[in-house]
């Protein structure tokens, strides 16, 4: 459904496949979360989050893959260790280097936070 790439990560999310029976509950939103280790030639896709997401494409960063869940939290996981953290979600979400740039409100102003690839 998205998709972003780093030079080290590749990230995508997926829909249900059309005879999962779980997709008249789930609808038309990505499912499942897969990443990629682009500087392992042998390295297989990883499954690393499943459940209803948001629409919000996921950034692929220096180490670093993230995603956004059903309006709770965006998710990082690094490519070197396997850890995930959880962050506070906003309306979008965009990788520079090692940090995710969040947008958050607070009060009648826009914020942006830089949180460290975990």
């Amino acid at each position: 459904m998205g998709c972003a790439a780093s030079d080290d990560t590749l990230i995508w999310t997926q829909h249900l496949p059309p005879d999962d029976p779980r997709t008249a509950e789930v609808g038309d939103q990505p499912f499942t979360t897969w990443t990629l280790d682009l500087d392992d030639p042998d390295a297989a896709p990883t499954q690393v989050y499943e459940d209803i997401q948001s629409g919000l494409f996921p950034v692929a960063g220096d180490g670093f893959a993230a995603w956004a869940n059903n309006g709770t939290a965006f998710k990082m996981r690094s490519t070197a260790s396997g850890n995930t953290a959880r962050v506070r979600t906003g309306p979008s979400m965009a990788a520079s280097g090692s940090h995710l740039a969040a947008v958050h409100q607070a009060g009648p102003k826009w914020r942006i936070v830089l949180y460290d690839a975990p």
